[in-house]
């Protein structure tokens, strides 16, 4: 049996992607059912957010009374507000003829990014399916490398980017993740829908998804469909205008993506179901367009039992 994880496979044809292959060495952050009080009262259940001002920088320096929640239109209290460590970097770049126009601007911007993450960082290149993929930074720097210089593909090749998106996100074992996309957004050959791929990742607390799409002449129409995953999952999509204004959409998504704060949220009663999800930046008290909170639509269900020493 080949090595799917060696130098000599990197840009092998992968139908699947090997599960011991995709590990992100992060430390894990639990999210999702945490124990108030053991006793059937209530629950506790954190979830990732990330706040980005008018210029589109992070901001970190937020305080309690600055946010508020509510889970199904009810206001929720939040208990607690800190910074993640610094998340595992998922990078996904769509390497199909579509992009054949923006094929150096692409791979640069994914360099961008797997620099910017560092050493917990994973490469996936996709097409009609996941056709290469690295382990770790140095890995993934060789495969962008092999990418530039075989060059962009020859028509006829389709885009399944919502089917990459969730046979990548599956294998994630961490929750202090995030998935960042380098594509033009458009989609002709995935088996799922956008609705359906960004209801997989809130149903199965999957990672945040952002993206940075080049299509200059916003010439891909389906491209209006993709945006619906990371609006739903937490995420943000770039759209620079001009091959110029690449490098600075790349490093400004970058910053975005590698400042998440974990909020805790204290619900009354335990979930069964999924609940709707708002968390609005205030200011004198009101909700405010300053500051964009950027957040999962939805929560999973959660359970009061006894915490679970971490």
């Amino acid at each position: 049996m080949r090595d799917c994880c060696g130098k000599s496979a990197i840009l092998e044809s992968c139908a699947r992607v090997c599960n011991h292959a995709f590990l992100l060495l992060v430390a894990a952050i639990s999210i999702g059912m945490l124990a108030g009080n053991g006793y059937g009262q209530g629950c506790g259940v954190s979830t990732p957010l990330r706040l980005i001002d008018k210029h589109g920088q992070p901001v970190t320096n937020v305080t309690l009374d600055q946010l508020r929640a509510e889970v199904d239109g009810k206001p929720v209290k939040i208990s607690s507000l800190e910074p993640a460590t610094k998340p595992g970097v998922v990078v996904l770049v769509d390497v199909s003829s579509s992009m054949q126009k923006t094929w150096t601007h692409s791979i640069t911007s994914a360099r961008q990014f797997v620099e910017a993450a560092g050493d917990n960082v994973d490469l996936f290149a996709f097409n009609t399916g996941i056709s290469a993929y690295a382990v770790g930074r140095s890995k993934s720097e060789e495969l962008l490398d092999l990418l530039l210089q075989q060059g962009a593909p020859k028509p006829p090749n389709g885009t399944a980017l919502y089917d990459a998106l969730a046979e990548v996100a599956q294998r994630i074992k961490t929750h202090n993740a995030a998935i960042v996309v380098v594509s033009d957004g458009e989609d002709n050959m995935s088996h799922r829908t956008s609705d359906a791929t960004a209801s997989m990742f809130l149903s199965y607390s999957w990672p945040p998804v952002f993206a940075l799409i080049l299509d200059y002449e916003e010439s891909q129409q389906r491209r209006e469909y993709f945006k619906k995953i990371p609006a739903r999952t937490g995420g943000l999509i770039l759209y620079p205008s001009s091959p110029s204004k690449v490098p600075a959409a790349a490093k400004e998504l970058a910053d975005v993506i590698l400042s998440p704060i974990i909020v805790r949220l204290d619900l009354p009663r335990p979930m069964t179901d999924s609940a709707k999800l708002r968390i609005d930046f205030l200011r004198d008290g009101k909700p405010s367009k300053e500051i964009k909170v950027l957040h999962a639509a939805g929560l999973t269900a959660c359970v009061s039992h006894e915490p679970t020493p971490q």
